[in-house]
């Protein structure tokens, strides 16, 4: 990366003109976003994605429109939160416009993702550690949703599965893009800003973990509770590996875990 010259400062001493070193832009820009400009673009960019998803799946819903009959769920059929088609593209354009427009703000730094979120490699037994917690809190999840309700599945994504033709990329769309472009912007962008302000790292876990359950709010009170305290522990994870690669992982593995029973059960 060239640094290009910004200015010359020129310093008068005692009558006599002393010219320092030229700053670099490089040395000017390479630097984070404070806290109000964080959650200022963190809402330009949840706010553009979402509005052109919407727009994209009212175009699709002009061309495909589900037939999947299921017996008790009728209303959610017309919804496009319910079809799977419709998640899966969702999750794709979301995918798309949130790492475009995170890397452009990250570029306009002079920074790449690894410098601008301060990652750094976790050993694999540390990852196999917090690994092992996921499928403990997925496994006590599940059981007591079975006693619950004698189904190890949430109905909103047994929706998905029955009403998407390609299963597969509703798959993709779970495993792999939904965790990388949501942990980027909750644990990555909006995370970095937070807690770099006063507020610090405890304060950016919580309210992250907040932002990103209202998000699902899809899923019911239920559902959004199990999410904000998964995303407390992501947090914390974030903060103690200073690491975004371990939750994405994590992130992956849980809805892979969900994806699974999902499957199994249908």
């Amino acid at each position: 990366m060239k640094n290009r010259p910004c200015h010359t400062k020129i310093i008068v001493f005692m009558n006599d003109a002393v010219i320092t070193e030229p700053k670099t832009c490089l040395q000017e820009r390479q630097r984070r976003y404070g806290f109000w400009a964080t959650i200022g673009w963190s809402i330009v960019i949840y706010v553009i994605s979402n509005y052109l998803s919407i727009m994209f799946h009212s175009i699709l819903g002009l061309f495909w429109v589900a037939s999947v009959q299921v017996e008790g769920n009728e209303q959610y059929l017309y919804s496009l939160h319910t079809n799977g088609l419709y998640v899966s593209t969702q999750v794709i354009v979301a995918f798309i416009l949130t790492l475009y427009f995170i890397s452009r703000l990250i570029d306009i730094r002079f920074m790449t993702f690894g410098q601008y979120f301060d990652t750094k490699r976790v050993p694999y037994k540390r990852m196999l550690k917090h690994i092992v917690v996921v499928f403990i809190v997925v496994t006590l999840l599940k059981t007591w949703q079975y006693m619950a309700t004698e189904t190890f599945t949430h109905p909103l994504v047994d929706l998905w599965y029955r009403t998407t033709p390609y299963p597969w990329l509703l798959g993709i769309s779970v495993i792999f893009l939904a965790p990388i472009y949501e942990e980027i912007f909750f644990r990555g962008f909006l995370f970095t800003g937070i807690a770099r302000s006063p507020l610090r790292s405890w304060s950016a876990t919580v309210i992250t973990a907040v932002l990103w359950a209202l998000g699902h709010w899809v899923y019911g009170p239920a559902g959004m509770v199990s999410i904000f305290i998964l995303g407390l522990y992501f947090g914390r994870v974030r903060h103690n590996t200073n690491s975004i690669r371990l939750p994405i992982l994590l992130h992956g593995f849980y809805n892979f875990l969900i994806f699974a029973c999902t499957v199994i059960n249908n």
